[in-house]
């Protein structure tokens, strides 16, 4: 039986914390589900005053969908000839349907971390949630660039597998390694403009893997990259040191004063950065022009 299927409903409508008139019968019977689950589907007819065929037709979308699943339904005594009678139940795709209060909690604990530890408070969180983003940047930018170094190095002995794969994993060290292997004196022959797109490539995928749907657009001036989603803007329109510690970390990423454009915590439809062409400096004093490289990938 379902007892108070009307409040129950109510209290979880997916569209806000109050039952609105609009509420499609869809949304009404996925409500009630997960209200009184697990519920028959003549259970369902009787609560929210439903045919049969009108209850069966919203079930089988619903199952199709992977917004609910089925259980049987035990019976005491000999059960009769017929199909198992079974209940309905809401999946985790169903209830990611439903208004959560996790964005709001996540806010109030971070206004108290703000308010208790001021600005260092943010920038420690920043630092730990930005974290798989600047190690994932690293080991790509590290493994991108002993591939380099092994394509360098012609027809010297070749690189044990196991070297790359550590220097990819190590990130800076990795790096640091790479360089090595190609043999002491050797300059590395990258370009700057070369370093910086593997940089900015690196990142974008690392954005990606992480939910923020980027991509980078070439320009004579250099490079844009665009993210279309942001995973915490709420938390940057409450707290916009969160985009400048981001955008603090692309330009340490990239070795580049990047220039924040736009942000979606701001009301732009995507956060953009741009990265300058680098600047080619010359060696003095060697009668050449070749360009050399001031900082590691860090």
């Amino acid at each position: 039986m379902v007892d108070d299927s009307e409040a129950a409903t109510a209290a979880v409508s997916p569209t806000s914390c109050h039952a609105s008139d609009e509420d499609s019968t869809r949304e009404r019977v996925l409500a009630t589900i997960l209200a009184a689950s697990p519920i028959s589907a003549s259970e369902l007819a009787t609560a929210l005053n439903l045919t049969a065929a009108a209850v069966r037709r919203h079930l089988e979308w619903l199952e199709s969908a992977g917004k609910i699943t089925t259980r049987a339904i035990r019976t005491r005594g000999v059960r009769g000839r017929g199909r198992p009678a079974k209940a309905y139940v809401v999946t985790d795709s169903g209830r990611g349907d439903f208004h959560h209060e996790y964005d709001r909690m996540a806010l109030l604990a971070i206004d108290e971390l703000v308010a208790t530890s001021g600005p260092a408070g943010m920038d420690r969180l920043a630092a730990q949630f930005f974290a798989p983003i600047v190690s994932g940047t690293q080991a790509t930018v590290a493994a991108a660039d002993m591939r380099q170094v092994v394509s360098l190095m012609g027809e010297r002995p070749a690189v044990d597998p196991a070297t790359v794969q550590r220097c990819a994993q190590d990130g800076e060290k990795g790096q640091a390694e790479a360089s090595a292997t190609a043999g002491r004196g050797q300059a590395r022959a990258f370009s700057p403009v070369q370093t910086a797109q593997t940089g900015a490539s690196s990142l974008v995928n690392v954005l990606n893997s992480c939910g923020y749907v980027a991509s980078l657009t070439s320009l004579p001036s250099g490079s844009q990259l665009i993210q279309h989603q942001c995973p915490v803007a709420d938390v940057a329109r409450a707290h916009p040191q969160l985009c400048e510690i981001e955008t603090q970390i692309f330009g340490q990423l990239l070795h580049s004063h990047v220039q924040r454009l736009a942000t979606i915590a701001h009301g732009d439809p995507a956060c953009t950065t741009h990265i300058p062409i680098p600047v080619i400096k010359t060696q003095r004093g060697l009668g050449t022009n070749q360009p050399q490289r001031e900082v590691d990938i860090a």
